[in-house]
């Protein structure tokens, strides 16, 4: 997209928000367009708000994802156990 010589390189504040029936999310940042046309400019950035809550987030499915794995370990490793005798339709 060109942009006006007169359009100021920033940095710009913006919102932007998604909906999509009844959800909706906003978000806000700021923005720097580039001295030089053609060339990169520093990329946009979030206020850090949304970093806690994103961290959080990641860390409970991290440990919910671990949890599941060792409970579906033990529960195999009790239906394989040779105190309980074979399975129906085990040939072992």
């Amino acid at each position: 997209m060109l942009l006006g010589r007169d359009l100021p390189d920033g940095p710009w504040t913006f919102r932007l928000t998604l909906r999509s029936g009844r959800v909706s999310h906003t978000a806000t940042g700021t923005l720097t367009f580039p001295t030089k046309p053609g060339t990169w400019g520093p990329t946009a950035s979030l206020p850090s708000t949304l970093t806690l809550p994103l961290a959080l987030t990641v860390l409970v499915a991290l440990v919910a994802a671990v949890i599941l794995l060792l409970g579906f370990r033990r529960f195999r490793a009790r239906r394989r156990s040779p105190a309980t005798g074979p399975l129906h339709g085990d040939l072992t």
